[in-house]
């Protein structure tokens, strides 16, 4: 299940970093509709790779 979160929710920021782990990312929303997302860096790196293959 997605971890969904409203922006303000960001005050309490080591809260929502604890949270974060490999396939576990959190979404943070504005209004109602997704902003933005934290994901773990290790998972960050293996996209970026995937991606950079593209080029």
């Amino acid at each position: 299940m997605p971890n969904i979160k409203p922006g303000s929710a960001l005050k309490n920021y080591t809260t929502i970093v604890n949270e974060v782990a490999y396939g576990n990312r959190v979404y943070f929303t504005k209004n109602g509709h997704g902003t933005c997302a934290l994901v773990d860096i290790a998972e960050l790196d293996k996209q970026k790779s995937t991606f950079t293959a593209y080029d």
